[in-house]
């Protein structure tokens, strides 16, 4: 009988992960599901999916990802309230709060249209004076950079980080979104 209730509550703590997390602090953030599949958890946000292990001694979630760099550890706690977390990475960390799964769906929601790369197509003026306009185009599914007598340039979009960015010359040119009708756009050689 002692083991079953030892397994029961190790189990129940381990399950209390299993949801939505939105970071908080953050009006833009992904969501991160925690999920039970079989016996197993999983992490999984729109850049990754890693299985998860429990730690019945400290009650901690453990992930591993590859950054394309290097093996990095992701170490999750609940907090005193269970709708709280702690993720933390090397000695920096951040905090969750737990969400429905309608809440996760239309954070997600917001999230993809803010982020959607339709946004940059257009003519943005400079605050500077004798500037011309930038002006974004999409033709099928591509988008391109017209820059008068430069010509037309395409562009890609970084799904990480949200930008565009194309070569001219020895230059590349970044534009990111960085208000709600706003962009900032500057250039590297």
């Amino acid at each position: 009988i002692t083991l079953i209730i030892f397994y029961a509550c190790s189990t129940s703590n381990r399950d209390s992960y299993i949801g939505y997390w939105l970071e908080d602090e953050k009006k833009l953030s992904k969501v991160l599901e925690i999920k039970k599949e079989g016996d197993k958890l999983y992490l999984k946000s729109e850049d990754y999916a890693s299985p998860a292990m429990y730690n019945k001694e400290d009650k901690t979630l453990s992930a591993e990802f590859w950054n394309g760099l290097a093996s990095i550890t992701l170490i999750l706690n609940l907090l005193e309230d269970p709708k709280k977390m702690k993720m933390s990475i090397g000695n920096k960390s951040t905090s969750f709060s737990k969400i429905s799964k309608e809440e996760a769906l239309k954070h997600q929601a917001e999230y993809e249209a803010y982020y959607n790369p339709d946004f940059f197509i257009g003519e943005w003026k400079s605050e500077i004076e004798k500037e011309s306009p930038l002006k974004v185009i999409k033709e099928d599914n591509d988008y391109y950079y017209v820059g008068g007598f430069l010509g037309k340039y395409k562009l890609s979009y970084n799904t990480k980080t949200h930008e565009m960015k194309t070569n001219i010359g020895f230059s590349t040119v970044t534009i990111r979104r960085s208000g709600e009708k706003e962009i900032t756009v500057y250039g590297k050689t």
